[in-house]
């Protein structure tokens, strides 16, 4: 993982990103609890951080991640990238969620491919992101979890969101 201060997007969408990565393609982060709770005041201090990519994060623990994931909620955080974190189990979204609906938030841009969400953490998702009116980009592909059941809560998200681009494929 890592994250950025005042990241500037670049508008040249060179992304050469494969949607299917190879095993050697994917960096994986080597955080462990000591460094996740090191970042997580960092993050929590951190007033101008408007990016951060914490995906393939899988060596942590659901303490450590609650921390962090906590720690990520200020006003100036545009892009969130929690790729590919399987080692966050279904409770801990629920909970990321649960507090990411009472924060203030300009998230942008949220990431979360490839990762254990069920229907319960979809349903709190849909609810706190409804809040979050600056909502262009929201990746939610590979979360089997998720059933027909857990879509139904984005019906109504979808409805009044200014979201562009929705990704929500297999």
């Amino acid at each position: 993982g890592s994250f950025e201060s005042d990241a500037s997007s670049s508008d040249d969408d060179s992304e050469d990103e494969s949607d299917d990565e190879s095993e050697d393609d994917r960096k994986r982060s080597n955080i462990n609890g000591e460094g996740a709770l090191a970042l997580a005041k960092s993050f929590a201090n951190s007033k101008r951080l408007k990016c951060v990519n914490l995906s393939y994060v899988d060596s942590i623990g659901a303490n450590e991640w609650q921390i962090l994931l906590t720690s990520l909620l200020h006003p100036s955080l545009k892009t969130l990238d929690l790729r590919s974190n399987r080692s966050i189990a279904p409770a801990g979204w629920h909970a990321f969620f649960s507090a990411l609906q009472h924060t203030k938030s300009d998230l942008e841009v949220f990431e979360l491919r490839n990762n254990r969400i069920d229907d319960a953490s979809a349903a709190r998702m849909a609810e706190s992101l409804a809040n979050i009116t600056t909502l262009k980009t929201l990746d939610l592909h590979s979360n089997p979890s998720i059933t027909p059941t857990g879509w139904l809560a984005f019906s109504e998200l979808l409805r009044n969101s200014k979201l562009e681009e929705l990704d929500i494929s297999s």
